[in-house]
């Protein structure tokens, strides 16, 4: 399937994808899934000239374009979802690549889960030019 960057018609769809995201991922341990705020940042995303979403009707991805932080004349397009079912996967990170190279971006920075897949994603990620440079934890913070 052909990626394309995604518009306000396509937020109802995208939200069930994460809805989809949240309910096998790790991170529904943090909270409950709220599709209305979901739609929002989506909207904002789509909307924003620091930020790229792509979708492909199976997929999606989402970006930031910030400044490096110790760098800042150098800019990094980091990713904020990425869900896909199926092959579409690798179509959407490509044209998220894509997107960042037109923008002017000199970096990409992924995040994976950590799972039971996760020695197979990082192959993949691998042949496909990323490199393994830092370990994401969380806590959480009782009330």
């Amino acid at each position: 399937m052909t990626q394309r960057l995604a518009t306000v018609e396509d937020i109802p769809a995208l939200v069930e994808m994460g809805q989809k995201f949240h309910t096998m991922s790790p991170h529904a341990s943090m909270g409950a899934y709220d599709p209305e705020a979901v739609a929002r940042v989506i909207a904002f995303m789509i909307e924003s000239p620091q930020s790229v979403v792509l979708t492909n009707g199976t997929g999606a991805i989402g970006a930031t374009y910030a400044p490096i932080f110790f760098g800042p004349s150098q800019w990094l397009c980091e990713e904020n979802f990425f869900f896909s079912e199926g092959r579409g996967g690798f179509d959407l990170l490509d044209g998220l690549i894509e997107h960042a190279r037109g923008w002017g971006a000199s970096h990409v920075s992924m995040s994976t889960l950590e799972n039971a897949k996760a020695h197979v994603i990082d192959r993949l990620m691998t042949r496909k030019g990323f490199r393994f440079i830092e370990r994401r934890y969380i806590k959480e913070l009782p009330k």
